[in-house]
């Protein structure tokens, strides 16, 4: 791969056909998930690995996005949001030590 890098515009170019290579994955779950001539479990299964390639193959597009609240590019977490979820923290924590469901939250 070295020398995929080594040319900028060579780069460019194969970073463009993997995108297009996730979008073809990506097209292709909507057709696999209704083709009915396939068995449910067999299709379920199809559309789930193209899923995962198109994710891997394009992740900008079809990748899990991971949000943190407070980041330069996020808005910030509000206070009373996070004292919520400090409160309920607190709430699980002592219905464990109790050793039952903690119904108040």
């Amino acid at each position: 791969m070295d020398w995929t890098y080594a040319d900028p515009e060579l780069a460019a170019r194969y970073a463009r056909a993997k995108e297009c290579r996730g979008e073809v994955h990506a097209e292709r779950v909507l057709t696999t998930a209704l083709d009915q001539t396939i068995e449910p479990n067999s299709r379920r299964i199809m559309v789930d690995a193209l899923k995962w390639t198109a994710s891997k193959l394009y992740p900008a597009r079809y990748g899990d996005k991971l949000a943190l609240g407070g980041a330069d590019d996020l808005p910030a977490i509000r206070q009373e949001v996070q004292e919520k979820a400090d409160s309920f923290m607190v709430g699980i924590a002592a219905s464990a030590s109790r050793g039952k469901p903690d119904t108040k939250h």
